[in-house]
């Protein structure tokens, strides 16, 4: 019993591959016979082999990625600086001027002054007022500058300001490709009959005379095809 069963088991498996392999010939395979055929003709049962032809494929030989790699920048940003108010001490200019004054030389006095009168009664003096003595005097008057504070005021202005940044940023490297060759079943092979011009063995109907003899005209060659594109 169990070695029918192991038989069984090795019949379905070499079935199994014999049914794979379709391209392979086959021997024992059963094609139809050929319709209308010539009764007088030998038919051969050929097997044609199958073609292939190379088609191009497009393959990625190195994939994509994406990289870090660090840039320097230059950037410039706008500031606003300001120069702050202050305050100067200034002084106005010194002014002179010539002014004329009257200057007492001598101050007025009293004096009594002998004089004679005609009187025989004594000695005679009358009273006389002496005015005071003037003169006129030139003087240089200087007014000196007043000194006060000016404020001046802020001054804003707006000045660029350029530095370098040094920034990491995400490069995408392409992926490279190329292109290969592979070979892509043309035509799959097949069995197929072939007329022989070899007589058939008699008996045979009525012909008008027989063929020439020769064998079986097999066409071989059939391992390359030409490309698809």
């Amino acid at each position: 019993m169990a070695l029918r069963h192991a038989l069984a088991i090795a019949v379905a498996v070499l079935g199994f591959g014999a049914a794979g392999c379709s391209s392979s010939p086959r021997i024992g395979s059963k094609i139809p016979f050929p319709v209308g055929v010539d009764d007088c003709s030998t038919y051969c049962r050929v097997w044609v082999p199958p073609t292939y032809r190379d088609v191009p494929e497009v393959v990625c030989c190195k994939p994509g990625k994406v990289e870090c790699k660090t840039v320097c920048s230059r950037q410039v940003e706008f500031q606003e600086v300001v120069r702050p108010g202050c305050y100067e001490t200034k002084r106005s200019p010194c002014r002179c001027h010539k002014e004329e004054a009257y200057v007492q030389c001598a101050p007025g006095s009293d004096r009594w002054v002998p004089t004679t009168c005609g009187c025989s009664c004594g000695d005679c003096f009358r009273h006389e007022r002496i005015p005071p003595t003037y003169k006129l005097c030139e003087k240089t008057v200087t007014d000196k500058g007043v000194e006060y504070c000016a404020f001046h005021e802020p001054e804003y202005d707006v000045v660029p300001c350029a530095k370098t940044v040094k920034q990491t940023v995400e490069v995408y490297k392409p992926a490279e490709y190329g292109v290969t060759w592979r070979k892509e079943l043309f035509e799959a092979g097949r069995w197929e009959w072939r007329k022989c011009n070899n007589p058939a063995p008699a008996p045979c109907g009525p012909c008008a005379a027989p063929p020439p003899p020769c064998g079986c005209n097999v066409r071989q060659g059939f391992g390359s095809a030409p490309s698809r594109d």
